[in-house]
């Protein structure tokens, strides 16, 4: 996600995040990352196809807070292994029909309600001067990081954008 998502917060680190990138790329062209790094922010690229029987999570709210800012809220698992989810993704629609990513997230939080996986829950503050449309499909996807693998989450969110 590095290279598709050009936000800092998701590195933690001790030294710069231009520097953090290029090693990570030039370890990426040497062919020491497992699945190599995401060249596309078009989800397509990684998605697996869920297991109709299975429950993978849902992204329950996008609620707005001001003229720029919603949060977007839920809770994913990895059914199939068993535990929560090592990160979720957010996706836009675009113009073309593409669902883009436009954040990771990879702090979890307590969801009493998911007793089986009390810390799958997840929230996310985000800005429409990350989306460029006005009327957008919000979508959420848990990615697993063994398989590098995106599976959709229950429900969609509409939001209208003042862009």
């Amino acid at each position: 996600m590095i290279n598709v998502i050009h936000n800092n917060e998701c590195l933690v680190m001790k030294r710069s995040p231009e520097t953090l990138r290029k090693t990570a790329n030039i370890l990426d062209k040497l062919g020491f990352l497992q699945s190599g790094l995401l060249k596309s922010k078009n989800i397509q690229d990684i998605v697996q196809q869920p297991k109709s029987y299975l429950v993978y999570g849902y992204f329950n709210t996008a609620n707005q807070i001001d003229n720029q800012t919603y949060i977007a809220n839920g809770w994913a698992i990895l059914p199939e292994k068993g535990e929560v989810a090592d990160g979720v993704i957010l996706t836009y629609e675009n113009f073309l029909g593409d669902a883009i990513i436009f954040k990771l997230i990879n702090q979890r939080m307590p969801r009493p309600s998911v007793r089986e996986d009390l810390y799958s829950g997840w929230q996310k503050y985000f800005s429409v001067q990350e989306i460029s449309q006005r009327i957008v499909k919000l979508q959420g996807w848990d990615f697993d990081t063994d398989t590098d693998k995106a599976f959709l989450l229950n429900k969609t969110k509409i939001i209208f954008s003042s862009n």
